[in-house]
């Protein structure tokens, strides 16, 4: 009877039995678990090295011994050293990766260690697709499994992953590669020693769409203003690297190189075209003249007679002092009375003193002072002003008044 609640589970529900001692007619409880605390047990694996191929399972088997050395039944609690190798669960272990692991069995104070040694042997690698033709631009996912003499198959985690022309693409992630130019390679996959390829071939799209941004821009005389070309495939992807040409609608307002950067020459508009393959996009151009940086006016002569006009003349200069065209300016007379100006700048003469004529443009001054006097008789000539006359014939002489301004 105490042989069969030593071995009892420990998993079955808690209970106590009464026994009658027939020596002395005492009772006691006895608790039907193994008492684990007191006794010594010994774990022991059937195997202590064993070789499993990846991706198979296989049932391994611990016995457990009291110190008489009596097996018991109990269970076993199983555990792997490492679980990216081998995995372990009531006994089984899988093999998941490539190395070797420790199986673990325990019970109580007690444990027993098997080396598992994971290969690829008799397995054959594989990588899918193994084979693809794609665009350039693409983002292309492969998968590496090996494959038994049976034919079933299992994905690998642990794959070292590798390109024969890392020109032609780059890695984007475990796995993933993207393409960035035209070309021929190989996507190489290693795992444990093996290895497998697949073979990518990259071709240019073609093109669908084409656009520009800015798709309107304006610029001054001597700047310049970059346009960007966007070419897309018939799925709406960017080509990247897609051959474009530019072109202008009049080279005299504006240039465009072929990296599409624009620079205004003279006053007006252009409409700068971008084609690719068979598609083209436009974008308006506006070009101003360059602000000035200073801005000159000329009044000749500076004094003038109460009635009289004459034109002031402004010229908007570069920073170099050269003159621009195209420039708004504006007019103003410092006394009205004495002078006016219109917006084209014109003077004219009011009435006798001193003012000043002013011109602005883009946020540039001159003035030019301006006397106004009033007209008197400053002298009369006689023309000729020398005559011979015969007796008994005429001539005409003529005078003539001039102001103090001659």
């Amino acid at each position: 009877m105490r042989k069969l609640l030593a071995h009892a589970r420990p998993s079955s529900a808690l209970f106590a039995i009464l026994i009658i001692a027939c020596a002395g007619g005492e009772s006691r409880l006895v608790d039907p678990r193994p008492d684990t605390s007191n006794r010594q047990y010994t774990v022991r694996l059937t195997t202590e090295l064993d070789s499993l191929p990846f991706g198979e399972s296989r049932l391994y088997v611990a016995r457990v011994t009291n110190a008489a050395g009596a097996e018991q039944t109990v269970p076993v609690v199983w555990a792997s050293t490492d679980p990216q190798v081998l995995t372990v669960g009531a006994g089984t272990a899988t093999a998941i990766g490539f190395g070797s692991a420790g199986l673990v069995a325990r019970y109580a104070n007690s444990a027993d260690t098997a080396t598992i040694v994971v290969s690829a042997a008799g397995l054959s690698l594989q990588v899918s697709p193994s084979a693809i033709a794609a665009t350039l631009g693409d983002t292309l996912d492969f998968q590496a499994r090996l494959v038994g003499p049976g034919g079933s198959s299992a994905a690998v985690q642990n794959v070292r992953w590798s390109l024969t022309d890392s020109s032609a693409a780059t890695f984007v992630g475990d796995a993933r590669v993207t393409t960035v130019r035209e070309g021929e390679f190989d996507v190489v996959a290693d795992v444990g020693g093996k290895t497998a390829t697949a073979s990518v071939k990259i071709t240019q799209p073609s093109v669908s769409s084409i656009s520009i941004d800015p798709p309107v821009a304006s610029i001054d005389v001597g700047e310049s203003v970059d346009l960007n070309a966007s070419v897309r495939d018939q799925r709406g992807h960017v080509i990247r690297a897609a051959p474009v040409s530019w072109n202008v609608s009049d080279g005299s307002v504006a240039t465009v190189d072929a990296l599409g950067i624009v620079r205004g020459v003279s006053r007006g508009g252009v409409i700068v075209t971008a084609t690719s393959g068979t598609k083209t996009a436009t974008s308006t151009v506006t070009v101003a003249p360059r602000p000035a940086a200073s801005v000159t006016l000329t009044i000749d002569p500076a004094t003038i007679v109460v009635g009289s006009r004459l034109q002031a003349v402004a010229v908007p200069r570069d920073a170099q002092g050269q003159p621009i065209d195209g420039r708004p300016v504006a007019y103003q007379s410092g006394n009205p009375a004495v002078a006016t100006v219109t917006n084209t700048g014109l003077v004219g003469a009011v009435a006798s003193g001193v003012t000043t004529i002013s011109v602005i443009c883009d946020g540039h001054v001159a003035t030019v002072a301006l006397t106004v006097q009033t007209q008197r008789v400053a002298s009369v000539a006689i023309v000729p002003s020398a005559q011979v006359v015969m007796r008994g014939t005429t001539a005409t002489l003529a005078a003539g008044v001039l102001d103090q301004m001659g």
